[in-house]
């Protein structure tokens, strides 16, 4: 049996997964920007895994879903994470947001859900069998400010709320590059 990160490349057509600079996974938002009129954008690092979106300007994820009939159905996150670590499985759901959240706590539990389904299958027709924990991921758009004179250093991965579904959901601030390693082992911590 295959890992579930080979098991999701092969299942995923390429053409919804996310783009790579060197090792990190790099998810843009095109439909947000900031005052300089850059793109939003985060880039996903550490550890082996496979990252999607399922969100794709001018493609549809679901067509056969009709879109104006069951409002909410059709949502999805801007990008889904599957990672191992140390034999351990876990699955991401993360949603950019400029400063309102909305309906990304909903949005993370489609995610939820639609990912269950596939490992279901997955497990169903013998291609992979095992456990997996699964996050969410809010990240804001991170600050305007360009910062002169000071040493870089990263944003502290701050203690999860659970969702009222029982899973841990994170929310980032200023989170330009985020460490999925530091992540999941909030995510262990928060257990």
């Amino acid at each position: 049996m295959s890992s579930l990160i080979i098991c999701f490349e092969q299942l995923i057509h390429p053409g919804w997964q996310l783009p790579r600079n060197g090792s990190a996974w790099v998810l843009t938002e095109p439909k947000n920007q900031n005052r300089q009129g850059k793109n939003y954008q985060i880039e996903l690092l550490g550890g082996p895994s496979f990252a999607f979106s399922l969100d794709q300007p001018e493609a549809d994820p679901w067509p056969f879903v009709r879109a104006a009939d069951m409002k909410g159905v059709r949502k999805v996150c801007d990008a889904l994470i599957v990672m191992q670590r140390d034999e351990r499985n876990y699955v991401i759901a993360l949603d950019m947001k400029s400063t309102n959240e909305g309906e990304a706590e909903r949005q993370i539990a489609s995610s939820r859900l639609l990912m269950a389904w596939l490992i279901e299958l997955l497990k169903l027709h013998r291609h992979w069998s095992g456990s997996w924990t699964f996050c969410g991921v809010i990240s804001f758009t991170p600050r305007n400010l360009e910062r002169r004179g000071t040493v870089a250093r990263k944003t502290p991965i701050p203690v999860p709320n659970s969702s009222q579904w029982g899973y841990p959901v994170f929310r980032l601030d200023n989170h330009p590059r985020l460490d999925l390693l530091q992540l999941i082992a909030a995510v262990d911590r928060a257990q």
